[in-house]
């Protein structure tokens, strides 16, 4: 049996059929009535580190008197933007409830979004096919995390030596490492500086989540820091590689670390490098 929440009825004078209608009366009752809930779920970091993935899902329950059909339910991510399957409507299943049965609704999204109120409206009909006036209306918090890091490391590239810049002799220092995205978002415009000043060469200035690239350098070092006490004529020198600027394509910014030159650095690096690798001058220890 259909569902009705209203009625309209009018008096007469007498019960025969010519008497004077007199006047009307209307009211309601609560037989068509349908409630809603909702839950909001984080998934995870997907498309590799560009998306955050939600699930939506809850119940539809006929708490009327009379069958309620088509239930379905509109989902409005509040101010959020991504990608919803199914899209709206979402199917409530089964589609027709009897009093005091429920049915089961799901969907997923994709967005940029880590925090937003999502809302889900219910609706239905009182007779099959018919306007879907029964509604019912709730809300829930929808809450990611999403973690960014990045790490560096630096290593003494073999050859390191003198050499004759403009009537000079010079220390000419090599210098390589690796720069590695260890957090779950993708990672652009990555940039390296380098004390004391380099010109610096990275493979790419994008990481996936657990992505590594190259880095390289020649530079001349301002200054040897100590000799190695036991070789006549091995010195080091000291220098560092630091992470400047990276952008996460979802979530927050990596953090600054300390320890480095700069309180902003991301990361960095350092290094004690010898004129003459082990092995490159004799005598050889």
């Amino acid at each position: 049996m259909p569902c009705f929440s209203s009625f309209l009825a009018e008096t007469r004078s007498s019960s025969s059929i010519t008497a004077q209608l007199k006047d009307f009366a209307e009211g309601s009752f609560q037989l068509c009535r349908i409630d809603v809930t909702k839950n909001c779920n984080f998934v995870g970091v997907i498309n590799g580190g560009t998306a955050l993935q939600y699930t939506f899902s809850g119940t539809v329950t006929n708490n009327g008197a009379g069958t309620v059909y088509d239930v379905e339910v509109v989902d409005t991510p509040g101010n959020a933007t991504g990608t919803q399957t199914p899209a709206n409507p979402i199917p409530v299943v089964p589609s027709t409830l009897g009093p005091g049965a429920s049915g089961t609704w799901s969907a997923t999204f994709v967005t940029t979004a880590l925090s937003f109120t999502d809302e889900a409206l219910a609706r239905a009909a009182s007779a099959p096919g018919g306007a879907k006036t029964v509604t019912d209306t709730t809300t829930a918090p929808c809450q990611g995390t999403v973690s960014s890091a990045i790490s560096i490391t630096k290593e003494c590239v073999p050859g390191t030596t003198l050499v004759d810049i403009g009537n000079n002799v010079v220390v000419e220092a090599g210098v390589s490492g690796q720069v590695t995205n260890n957090g779950q978002s993708r990672l652009t415009g990555i940039t390296l500086a380098h004390n004391p000043a380099a010109t610096v060469t990275l493979a790419s200035s994008t990481l996936n989540p657990g992505e590594s690239t190259s880095w390289s350098a020649t530079y001349q070092p301002a200054a040897i820091t100590s000799g190695d006490g036991t070789i006549p004529g091995r010195y080091f020198f000291d220098d560092t590689i630091r992470v400047t600027a990276a952008t996460p394509a979802v979530g927050p910014s990596p953090s600054p670390v300390g320890g480095c030159p700069d309180a902003n650095d991301l990361a960095c690096a350092g290094a004690s490098c010898p004129i003459c690798p082990p092995g490159s001058c004799p005598p050889t220890p």
